[in-house]
């Protein structure tokens, strides 16, 4: 049967955080190069095997689709190449392919290391290591993506940020989907933090 991770995470096994690739290069040992787990609100696999990577996302990436989840993020990512498929994700994998030269990597790298330091220096006697990760990772994404605009309008990203994260994890985990479209006040609240995000990035 297929490997139960969520019970597997529910043992509280330390590994898990301590040295997460430890752990899943130990599932590969025992299981093989595929994975296959269940998590209750899924089921995915799990590899390591750089041939099999290669062909979902090289070679083969019109034989696998994106799971349903992807759906919810467009609604705040648009169709970009992480929600995108088919020959339209190939046309924009190809021009994004510049951005990620072994000069721009580094570039980038050596900003998530200033990054986590500045987290890490603020850091309290008690510290919530979920929410600190997420933080670590937004601010990354954020720089990223709107380069020298963050500091200018870092507040107001940082929040819209935030809240369309929060919303579209929300709705990823509902077993009912209403529309997004419907004028509760979230809703509302979602879209015009995304209009913000809009008037930033394409002024």
């Amino acid at each position: 049967g297929p490997l139960d991770l969520a019970a597997e995470l529910l043992k509280g096994d330390p590994q898990i955080v301590r040295d997460p690739y430890s752990y899943f290069s130990g599932l590969h040992e025992k299981y093989g190069d595929l994975v296959y787990s269940d998590f209750g609100i899924g089921s995915f696999y799990i590899t390591d095997n750089l041939a099999l990577i290669r062909k979902v996302f090289v070679t083969e990436p019109r034989n696998y689709a994106k799971a349903d989840a992807y759906l919810e993020a467009a609604h705040f990512l648009g169709q970009g190449i992480l929600n995108s498929e088919g020959d339209f994700w190939q046309a924009q994998r190809s021009m994004v392919q510049p951005a990620f030269s072994k000069s721009r990597l580094a570039a980038f790298a050596h900003s998530m290391v200033q990054t986590t330091d500045a987290a890490l220096n603020r850091l309290g006697q008690a510290t919530d290591v979920s929410e600190l990760s997420m933080h670590i990772a937004l601010e990354n994404i954020c720089k990223f993506l709107f380069g020298r605009d963050f500091s200018a309008h870092e507040k107001v990203i940082r929040e819209a940020v935030h809240f369309g994260n929060d919303f579209i994890s929300r709705r990823i985990q509902m077993p009912i989907k209403l529309s997004v479209y419907l004028p509760f006040l979230k809703n509302l609240r979602f879209f015009f933090h995304r209009f913000e995000l809009d008037q930033i990035l394409y002024k």
